[in-house]
């Protein structure tokens, strides 16, 4: 053992999500640190939750390095002014998906049916740069950008011990109202103590998604008025009650299914280390017993090359869907210890073959147990009949927090 730490813990704030992790040199000092997602429709949770990382990670003695927001739903996003009050806005980097003008109507006529729209998280969601940036003027915004479900790329190197041995990122031109937007299919940030030998790697990334839907949308919007689309259109729509009714008939008329973009992180060791996960239900539970023998955990301990998937609100139902975000990830499947379920153990997003793909998974959902119904029981039953994989549930309940250690 060398010495190198990396602590993540994922906070029960109950509906939504709030994770961070960090990773400490031999000496103790901070080399890097992340947030992802920073939301809860439970708001008191997340906030006890923040002060307790805050204490936990010592986050206020550096700057956090990057904070991602998987997706733009009220309960992924709506605790980031208290976490940038928590560290004194030292924030150098927020990565977040791009959407264009039509995800952006797409997205909020999805709000507006969900009541998530108080004035702030609205102003947010039309110009999520500009929220960021009057938050945050000295920060990095990167943009994430999905591909069509029909394109066709290779994926990064996701194990690499060379810092410099592969591309960080694949740029990608979007055409937006304002000219062209630089976004990014994939990024990557490699960490170590020196410039050449990686410890740890960070690879964020949006599914592929169909547009199908999306142009469905636009000719409903076309078909019901909203011609021209704008930003400041966009605010006269939310002033106007007869226009916010008009807006969530078109997206009521698609059924639903707005969470497609949604940023995946992937977290690997690219050295040798022991991986450990510790979480309260189960520390108590495992008080008196050995739990290698128990089926809730196959294990609490494991070495080797192990990594962590947090899926944000992913749409995996389908086999389109499920397929190719299954082959983005084939290479590293069976390192998989740890994985959010996407959008909270929803069955509208979990795809069965999960189950036969990954070995030995502890799945979280990450909910409050009972808001819009998640997790679906399905799939808590699925995970539980299954061999070798388990499940838990980070809710709002102090105690059920899960820990994952790296030891290098």
């Amino acid at each position: 053992m060398s010495g190198e730490v990396f602590h993540k813990r994922l906070f029960p704030v109950g509906q939504g999500g709030f994770s961070l992790g960090g990773l400490r040199g031999r000496d103790g000092s901070l080399l890097y640190s992340y947030v992802y997602d920073c939301g809860s429709d439970q708001l008191n949770a997340l906030r006890r939750e923040m002060d307790v990382a805050k204490s936990l990670f010592n986050i206020d003695e550096k700057y956090i390095d990057v904070v991602y927001i998987s997706h733009l739903d009220s309960d992924h996003i709506n605790g980031f002014d208290h976490l940038c009050q928590l560290v004194d806005n030292k924030i150098r980097k927020v990565v977040l998906p791009y959407l264009d003008i039509h995800d952006s109507y797409y997205l909020i006529a999805s709000e507006l049916c969900s009541n998530s729209t108080s004035g702030l998280f609205m102003e947010f969601l039309i110009d999520p740069v500009k929220w960021i940036k009057s938050r945050l003027p000295e920060a990095d915004i990167s943009l994430l950008y999905p591909s069509d479900i029909d394109d066709n790329f290779d994926p990064p190197i996701f194990n690499s011990e060379n810092i410099k041995g592969s591309a960080v990122s694949l740029p990608m031109k979007i055409s937006d109202s304002k000219g062209d937007v630089e976004c990014n299919r994939w990024l990557v940030k490699r960490i170590g103590e020196n410039k050449t030998d990686t410890l740890m790697s960070f690879i964020s990334w949006i599914p592929p998604r169909s547009r199908k839907k999306i142009e469905i949308f636009s000719q409903q919007l076309i078909e019901n008025g909203f011609t021209e689309l704008s930003k400041k259109k966009m605010l006269k729509i939310l002033t106007s009650t007869g226009e916010r009714k008009k807006l969530r008939e078109c997206y009521l008329k698609l059924a639903g299914d707005h969470n497609v973009i949604s940023i995946n992180l992937l977290i690997i060791n690219n050295q040798e280390a022991e991986m450990k996960i510790v979480n309260e239900p189960s520390r108590e539970w495992f008080s008196f017993r050995n739990s290698r023998v128990e089926r809730h955990f196959l294990f609490d301990r494991d070495k080797g090359i192990r990594s962590v998937l947090l899926t944000g609100d992913s749409k995996l139902n389908t086999s389109l869907y499920y397929n190719k975000w299954a082959e983005f990830y084939s290479k590293v499947i069976k390192t998989v210890r740890v994985m959010t379920l996407p959008h909270h153990g929803s069955e509208l997003n979990f795809n069965q073959k999960i189950i036969a793909d990954f070995d030995n998974v502890l799945f979280i959902a990450q909910s409050d147990g009972h808001s819009h119904g998640h997790p679906s029981q399905s799939v808590i039953d699925a995970i539980n009949s299954s061999h070798g994989h388990s499940v838990t549930l980070v809710d709002n309940n102090a105690k059920n927090w899960v820990d994952i250690k790296y030891i290098f």
